[in-house]
C-alpha cells in the first residue's frame, strides 16, 4: 500500500515545487510535538484545519500559535455556520488523519483554502506532511504559490 508521503512527494515533485520532506522517528502529531522534534517555534509550524462550512469544506492554514477565530472566517466565507470537521470527515474529504493533513496534496487540490494572513510574516515554516512522522519545510512564500489559498486574518 502507498503511504500519503509517497503521494505527497509524488506532488510536489510534479508540481515543481521547492519543499523537503522531514521525515521523524516519532510522532508529530500536534505543534508542541512538532515544535519540540524540529526544532522550529510554534508559529513557524502551519496547522491545516478542516472546517465545515454551510455544509462545505475548507483548509484554512493558521500558525501553530494561532487559534481560528469562527466569526471572521463566518464573515470571510460569508455563511452562516462553521466548525471544525469530525475526524471522520477529515479522513473522508483528505485521507488524511487528523494531524497529518498536508495542503501540499492531490486530494486538497478541490478544496478551497484560506491563509491566514500572519503566516505570510514567516520565511520558512513546517507544514503537515502527510504522516504522523513526517512534516514539510517551505519557503512561505513557495507554499502560497503552490496552493494560492485566499489570504485573510482568520486569527486570534
Amino acid at each position: 500500500m502507498r503511504s500519503n508521503v509517497n503521494t505527497i512527494e509524488e506532488f510536489i515533485k510534479s508540481e515543481n515545487i521547492n519543499a523537503e520532506i522531514l521525515r521523524f522517528k516519532g510522532k508529530v502529531i500536534s505543534v508542541d510535538m512538532a515544535s519540540k522534534v524540529s526544532g522550529f517555534p510554534k508559529d513557524k509550524i502551519i496547522k491545516t484545519l478542516i472546517v465545515i462550512a454551510d455544509g462545505k469544506p475548507y483548509a484554512i492554514l493558521l500558525s501553530g500559535d494561532k487559534m481560528l477565530d469562527y466569526g471572521k472566517l463566518r464573515k470571510l466565507l460569508k455563511c452562516k455556520k462553521v466548525r471544525l470537521a469530525r475526524r471522520e470527515e477529515v479522513m473522508k474529504v483528505t485521507g488524511f488523519d487528523v494531524g497529518e493533513v498536508s495542503p501540499l496534496s492531490p486530494s486538497l487540490e478541490h478544496i478551497p483554502k484560506v491563509a491566514d494572513s500572519n503566516i505570510l510574516s514567516k520565511d520558512i515554516v513546517l507544514i503537515g506532511g502527510g504522516s504522523h512522522y513526517a512534516l514539510i519545510k517551505i519557503r512561505t512564500e513557495e507554499l502560497i504559490r503552490a496552493i494560492s489559498p485566499v489570504i485573510a486574518d482568520v486569527s486570534k
